[in-house]
């Protein structure tokens, strides 16, 4: 019973860190793209 409940915990905090990651991914993904085109022009 105790196992179950440590996995669980786990799992949420895997799950919870993931869609923390994914966000913050998201969010960097445009900026990251952008200054790669700021580089392309410039040279």
């Amino acid at each position: 019973m105790n196992l179950k409940k440590t996995l669980g915990i786990l799992l949420g905090v895997c799950f919870l860190l993931s869609v923390t990651v994914a966000a913050v991914s998201a969010k960097e993904l445009p900026n990251i793209a952008e200054k790669k085109a700021d580089k392309t022009e410039k040279k």
